[in-house]
């Protein structure tokens, strides 16, 4: 008995085929500047959408469907300090993205993670992964993606930053 084996470039060409060449793609976004300490205690955005702290752009080319993971480094100044970070996107791609601190646009696209600040890390901070899916969205139309933060009370700074967007 002979079994069939498909290489790995053969999948790949007949996917491209099935495709008309264009493959879904992932992309890992890093480096975002670090925006000074927000204290703010309603949500204003990060700015990350925009060219100048960040330019967290996607254009998707298959998929009405993203899934979206922010991660990074959350800190708040003082103990007992609560603060918290919403994941935001603009599904439509006329919207210009948000400069850093302004008011909240866009449309909230998925659960925030709450943190209060505790002794001994507010200059380390604690880590926080935000993983959502975004529907509904336009093939070939830009989007920009964002976090907006609060504090309760004293400061929250976000850092090491990184975003993932992988068409499913």
């Amino acid at each position: 008995m002979t079994a069939l084996f498909t290489s790995p470039n053969e999948i790949g060409q007949r996917f491209a085929g099935a495709t008309q060449g264009i493959t879904p793609s992932i992309i890992q976004m890093t480096n975002f500047g670090t925006p000074s300490a927000q204290t703010s205690t309603t949500y204003v955005m990060q700015g990350y959408g925009a060219a100048t702290t960040g330019n967290a752009l996607y254009t998707p080319l298959l998929s009405t469907r993203l899934r979206v993971v922010w991660q990074g480094t959350m800190a708040c100044s003082g103990v007992d300090a609560p603060a918290a970070v919403e994941p935001y996107s603009a599904v439509v791609a006329t919207t210009a993205a948000p400069a850093y601190a302004a008011a909240v646009v866009g449309n909230a696209s998925g659960l925030g993670v709450n943190v209060t600040g505790i002794a001994g890390t507010e200059a380390t901070g604690i880590p926080f992964t935000i993983e959502t899916y975004v529907t509904g969205v336009t093939v070939g139309s830009q989007m920009w993606f964002d976090l907006a933060v609060k504090a309760s009370t004293g400061s929250v700074t976000l850092t090491n930053v990184s975003l993932i967007i992988q068409e499913v």
